[in-house]
């Protein structure tokens, strides 16, 4: 019992570490300075270890209400 129980989860652990079919997120994010300290590069490094690509860009208006931009 305790031997099948190890197996289900090293299959479980090898299924969850290979990654899926790559796909590309393309993500624009629009802000304002309270959105300022999200690191957006380390979101596109994550997603690149998960076998994704991820293309961004980025518009930000320190200060600024999100209604002018």
């Amino acid at each position: 019992m305790i031997r099948t129980a190890l197996t289900l989860a090293a299959i479980v652990l090898i299924a969850a570490e290979s990654p899926a079919e790559e796909k590309s997120l393309r993500v624009y994010f629009v802000g304002n300075s309270v959105t300022d300290t999200i690191n957006y590069r380390a979101l596109a490094d994550l997603s690149k270890s998960r076998g994704h690509n991820h293309v961004w860009g980025r518009h930000m208006i320190p200060g600024a209400p999100l209604q002018w931009i």
